[in-house]
């Protein structure tokens, strides 16, 4: 695939930049007009949302040469014959002063019973080449959007921008002002404008640009690091990030605080999924030592598995790994947890139950050792089956804990149910791949581990549930 040049956003409007920022963040660069040190405004002339968006597209395109994708967006009231269409953003005059609208729509609509209404966006592309490289480029690229919904009687939200307090989408009983940025962006009608664009490049070969490993380097000194658990466990510092209308702020707490940072129909989430002891430490008859690292099972019973193997070079076919055989020197390996090769080259074993285990998940528990991060540089200990495991933990199969989940505590659990904070419950067995370092250049270029996961029909109701009243 080739790489998409960063696309220039044909506005100064900043509730606009940073609405579609959000949109493609991760997926797609782009900058603004002041962060591409472009100072131009564009008359919107046309009669059309398509009209306005190539207007300004092509401008910015002319005038710099650099590829440009343009937006034009209105309401468009039934009752007003679609009004007030292009002319949204100056419906009540100029200068243009949304509070003034918002009134002047109420006021058309005064005592009208049929309230539907359609936010609609339209993006326009110019300059985009067809390949990295290539002096070829698309035609003018149009993308649409649109998201159906009514006006309300009054004003209602404090966030989103426009007319968002009055505009409440269909099958939701809050209008976008009162929805948190994340919910607007998934279904507005410049989310679903994106969303097309998106899926174009796409389906045409575009990539998003390459993000650099290196920008996201950070020294962590040996001083950094917590080689023992704190105690209680939410005792550890939680940072809470703030963003409202714009404002934000950042403060640093105790994760024991949480509570004081959520509200009654609030909802979250937690991964009930628990720590296996997935590293095997045992050595072969000869007295080589080998480490089996236990990634996913294979079979229901535990029996046969996928692992990272240890000095391999001295594990071959035909041998066993004895875990558990210490010092052994007489041969005798009946105690002993044996693995032995059942497809060396799709790094596969099978595991041998040792004398008095009816079955492989105790084996594990027994043999095995906690697999600690490899910045925790200490020996394991005993205690650790237990620290390195959330107070959440059921469902056995994780070769790493989910790190956040290791602040709670039962008694802030408690707290946060007495508060009708609500709890929900999703399985991700987190894999070997946390720990894998990062040494490709980009991003793109690191070799992701797949992770096994459950997350039932019920949560996804609660979910949803808990963000169509507005709550987080």
């Amino acid at each position: 695939m080739s790489e998409l040049r960063q696309l220039v956003f044909a506005t100064n409007n900043a509730h606009k930049i940073e609405e579609a920022q959000a949109i493609v963040a991760g997926k797609l660069n782009l900058i603004s007009l002041k962060e591409a040190g472009i100072d131009i405004d564009v008359d919107e002339t046309g009669t059309t949302f398509h009209a306005n968006a190539l207007l300004k597209a092509q401008a910015i395109f002319d005038a710099t040469g650099l590829a440009c994708v343009a937006d034009d967006s209105g309401l468009c009231v039934d009752a007003l014959g679609g009004a007030p269409g292009v002319f949204s953003a100056r419906y009540g005059g100029l200068p243009v002063d949304h509070a003034v609208n918002n009134d002047k729509l109420l006021r058309e609509l005064k005592g009208v019973e049929n309230r539907k209404a359609q936010f609609k966006t339209v993006l326009c592309i110019v300059g985009l080449a067809k390949d990295h490289g290539s002096m070829e480029n698309y035609g003018p690229l149009f993308f649409e959007g649109s998201v159906e919904g009514e006006i309300l009687q009054a004003q209602s939200g404090a966030e989103g921008f426009g007319y968002d307090p009055l505009f409440r989408p269909d099958g939701f009983d809050q209008t976008f002002a009162q929805m948190l940025p994340d919910q607007k962006n998934a279904l507005s009608h410049r989310g679903n404008a994106f969303g097309a664009l998106m899926q174009f490049l796409t389906q045409n070969g575009a990539q998003v640009p390459a993000v650099k490993v290196a920008d996201f380097d950070y020294d962590l000194t040996v001083d950094r690091i917590a080689f023992e658990a704190i105690e209680p466990r939410d005792a550890s510092k939680l940072l809470v990030y703030r963003g409202s209308s714009g404002e934000l702020s950042i403060a640093t707490t105790q994760f024991s605080c949480l509570s004081d940072e959520l509200g009654p129909g609030d909802f979250l989430v937690a991964n009930d999924t628990k720590v296996i002891p997935a590293r095997l430490q045992g050595r072969l008859a000869s007295g080589k030592d080998v480490e089996v690292f236990l990634l996913n099972p294979l079979d229901a019973d535990w029996r046969t598995w996928e692992v990272m193997v240890g000095n391999r070079k001295k594990f071959k076919e035909g041998d066993r790994v004895y875990i558990g055989a210490n010092d052994k020197m007489d041969g005798d390996f009946d105690d002993c947890l044996a693995i032995e090769w059942l497809d060396r080259e799709r790094n596969r074993i099978q595991l041998i139950l040792p004398m008095g285990f009816g079955d492989f998940p105790s084996a594990i528990e027994v043999f095995g050792k906690v697999p600690l991060p490899p910045y925790i540089e200490r020996d394991v200990v005993e205690a650790d089956k237990d620290r390195y495991q959330a107070i959440f933990a059921e469902k056995a199969g994780a070769v790493a804990a989910p790190t956040a989940s290791l602040h709670f505590t039962d008694r802030l659990k408690d707290e946060l149910l007495n508060g009708d904070v609500g709890f929900g419950y999703l399985t991700l067995h987190v894999g070997a791949g946390t720990f894998k370092p990062m040494t490709a250049e980009f991003a793109s270029g690191h070799d992701m581990h797949s992770e096994r996961f459950e997350i039932t029909i019920q949560l996804v109701e609660a979910v949803l549930k808990s963000i169509s009243t507005g709550k987080r």
